[in-house]
């Protein structure tokens, strides 16, 4: 399958996870889902046939991961670190992480880029949920949901540093 195949299925998979989040509202981050292969999955796991059936044939099928497994939880560690611990197994293609983020417009970070108090009282800051998604071939994808106005946005340069620690995970 060529690459614009393969990152158009994984966009599929970040606005499907998205669109997830979305209805569950924004106290339940930061979220970690294995990406699948929907055919790989249900040979391996017939009992979730009927959970995937859904999802069109030849889809990634975003599986819920817990953070909790963690030795301390990603708030306390931080979620580079925490990603850090993570090695996939072979069988998972991908992965997407998303999280809260403030956004501050290009103008407004000056000054306030390491003071992350700074930034939170910073009145043009706006919280958003970012959402990245990445595949074993460095192919990448994300999205940027802000929350006053609930517009969502596409590959986002906010994704930037979230796209090496979700590679490092392979």
């Amino acid at each position: 399958m060529g690459a614009i195949q393969e990152r158009e299925k994984l966009r599929s998979a970040v606005l499907t996870v998205e669109r997830h989040l979305a209805e569950e509202g924004w106290g339940k981050l930061p979220r970690l889902f294995a990406l699948a292969d929907r055919e790989r999955l249900i040979a391996a796991e017939p009992q979730l046939a009927a959970e995937v059936e859904a999802a069109p044939p030849g889809t990634l099928v975003p599986v819920a991961q817990s953070l909790d497994d963690l030795a301390e939880p990603p708030d306390v560690l931080g979620i580079d670190e925490a990603l850090a611990r993570i090695r996939w197994p072979g069988e998972v293609v991908g992965c997407v992480l998303s999280r809260r983020i403030l956004v501050l417009p290009k103008a407004a970070r000056e000054g306030v880029e390491q003071d992350v108090t700074a930034a939170a009282r910073h009145p043009e800051g706006r919280i958003a949920r970012l959402t990245v998604g990445v595949l074993r071939d460095g192919t990448y994808a994300s999205c940027l949901r802000l929350r006053v106005t609930d517009e969502l946005l596409e590959d986002t340069e906010a994704a930037d540093g979230l796209v090496a620690a979700l590679l490092s995970t392979f």
